[in-house]
Protein backbone atom coordinates (compact mmCIF):
# COMPACT_ATOMS: atom_id res chain seq x y z
CA UNK A 1 0.00 0.00 0.00
CA UNK A 2 3.07 2.57 0.50
CA UNK A 3 4.08 2.75 -3.23
CA UNK A 4 0.29 2.97 -3.87
CA UNK A 5 0.35 6.62 -1.34
CA UNK A 6 3.32 7.73 -2.94
CA UNK A 7 2.35 9.93 -6.03
CA UNK A 8 6.08 10.46 -7.15
CA UNK A 9 5.11 6.41 -8.41
CA UNK A 10 2.95 6.45 -11.71
CA UNK A 11 0.51 3.29 -11.84
CA UNK A 12 2.10 1.64 -15.23
CA UNK A 13 0.13 -1.60 -14.82
CA UNK A 14 -2.25 -3.39 -12.61
CA UNK A 15 -3.24 -7.17 -12.99
CA UNK A 16 -5.73 -9.01 -11.00
CA UNK A 17 -5.87 -12.27 -10.60
CA UNK A 18 -7.58 -14.96 -7.60
CA UNK A 19 -8.37 -11.23 -5.52
CA UNK A 20 -4.60 -10.27 -5.69
CA UNK A 21 -3.79 -7.03 -7.38
CA UNK A 22 -0.42 -7.21 -8.95
CA UNK A 23 1.04 -3.46 -9.70
CA UNK A 24 3.76 -2.03 -11.32
CA UNK A 25 4.76 1.57 -11.00
CA UNK A 26 6.76 3.64 -12.78
CA UNK A 27 9.23 5.65 -11.16
CA UNK A 28 10.11 8.88 -13.58
CA UNK A 29 12.93 10.29 -12.24
CA UNK A 30 14.66 7.08 -13.44
CA UNK A 31 12.45 4.79 -15.08
CA UNK A 32 13.01 2.40 -12.66
CA UNK A 33 9.62 -0.02 -12.13
CA UNK A 34 8.70 -0.72 -8.64
CA UNK A 35 6.35 -3.89 -7.98
CA UNK A 36 3.23 -3.83 -5.65
CA UNK A 37 1.81 -7.03 -4.47
CA UNK A 38 -2.03 -6.59 -2.72
CA UNK A 39 -4.37 -8.55 -1.17
CA UNK A 40 -8.24 -7.65 -1.94
CA UNK A 41 -9.16 -8.11 1.24
CA UNK A 42 -11.24 -6.09 4.17
CA UNK A 43 -7.63 -4.78 5.26
CA UNK A 44 -6.95 -3.52 1.86
CA UNK A 45 -10.54 -1.64 1.58
CA UNK A 46 -10.10 -0.25 5.31
CA UNK A 47 -6.65 1.13 4.34
CA UNK A 48 -7.93 2.90 0.79
CA UNK A 49 -10.42 4.47 3.16
CA UNK A 50 -8.14 5.31 5.92
CA UNK A 51 -5.61 6.73 3.15
CA UNK A 52 -7.77 8.46 0.72
CA UNK A 53 -11.66 9.13 2.25
CA UNK A 54 -11.50 9.56 6.08
CA UNK A 55 -9.47 13.05 5.58
CA UNK A 56 -12.10 14.65 2.49
CA UNK A 57 -15.17 12.23 2.33
CA UNK A 58 -17.02 12.10 -0.58
CA UNK A 59 -18.02 15.25 -1.84
CA UNK A 60 -21.52 15.78 -4.42
CA UNK A 61 -18.83 15.93 -7.75
CA UNK A 62 -17.01 12.50 -7.00
CA UNK A 63 -16.83 10.44 -9.53
CA UNK A 64 -17.10 6.44 -8.42
CA UNK A 65 -19.16 7.43 -5.54
CA UNK A 66 -20.70 4.07 -5.21
CA UNK A 67 -17.47 2.43 -5.24
CA UNK A 68 -16.34 4.99 -2.29
CA UNK A 69 -19.95 4.28 -0.51
CA UNK A 70 -18.65 -0.01 -0.79
CA UNK A 71 -15.63 1.18 1.03
CA UNK A 72 -16.78 3.11 3.66
CA UNK A 73 -19.53 0.59 4.44
CA UNK A 74 -17.02 -1.98 4.67
CA UNK A 75 -14.78 0.18 6.82
CA UNK A 76 -18.37 0.45 9.29
CA UNK A 77 -18.97 -2.99 8.99
CA UNK A 78 -22.48 -2.28 7.13
CA UNK A 79 -23.33 -4.94 5.35
CA UNK A 80 -19.98 -5.88 4.87
CA UNK A 81 -19.81 -8.85 3.35
CA UNK A 82 -23.02 -7.68 0.85
CA UNK A 83 -20.66 -4.70 0.09
CA UNK A 84 -16.64 -6.76 0.13
CA UNK A 85 -17.87 -8.94 -2.98
CA UNK A 86 -19.09 -6.18 -4.82
CA UNK A 87 -16.08 -4.45 -3.99
CA UNK A 88 -14.21 -7.84 -5.03
CA UNK A 89 -16.15 -8.12 -8.50
CA UNK A 90 -15.35 -4.46 -9.44
CA UNK A 91 -11.46 -4.58 -8.57
CA UNK A 92 -11.20 -7.97 -10.38
CA UNK A 93 -11.91 -5.76 -13.84
CA UNK A 94 -7.69 -4.80 -14.42
CA UNK A 95 -9.40 -1.51 -16.22
CA UNK A 96 -11.53 -0.55 -13.11
CA UNK A 97 -8.88 -0.53 -11.06
CA UNK A 98 -6.37 1.09 -12.84
CA UNK A 99 -9.19 4.27 -13.17
CA UNK A 100 -10.14 4.10 -9.75
CA UNK A 101 -6.58 4.20 -8.17
CA UNK A 102 -5.78 6.85 -10.67
CA UNK A 103 -8.61 8.99 -9.61
CA UNK A 104 -8.45 7.99 -5.61
CA UNK A 105 -4.91 8.96 -5.14
CA UNK A 106 -5.62 12.66 -6.57
CA UNK A 107 -8.88 13.12 -5.71
CA UNK A 108 -8.36 15.06 -2.65
CA UNK A 109 -7.13 18.77 -4.31
CA UNK A 110 -9.36 18.39 -6.65
CA UNK A 111 -12.43 17.90 -4.41
CA UNK A 112 -10.91 20.85 -2.10
CA UNK A 113 -11.06 23.07 -5.32
CA UNK A 114 -14.16 22.01 -5.64
CA UNK A 115 -15.47 22.44 -2.33
CA UNK A 116 -14.17 25.85 -3.09
CA UNK A 117 -16.81 26.62 -5.19
CA UNK A 118 -19.31 25.47 -3.17
CA UNK A 119 -18.56 27.64 -0.32
CA UNK A 120 -21.23 31.06 0.07
CA UNK A 121 -18.76 33.78 -0.16
CA UNK A 122 -19.58 36.97 1.48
Amino acid sequence: MENLLNLELELANIKSLDKVLFIDYSKTSDNTIIQERLELDEKLYCDIYDNFLKEVPVFISDKYKQIMKYINFVKINKDKDINKKLLDDYFSIDSNILIFFNYIRTRKEKILLDKNKWVVKK
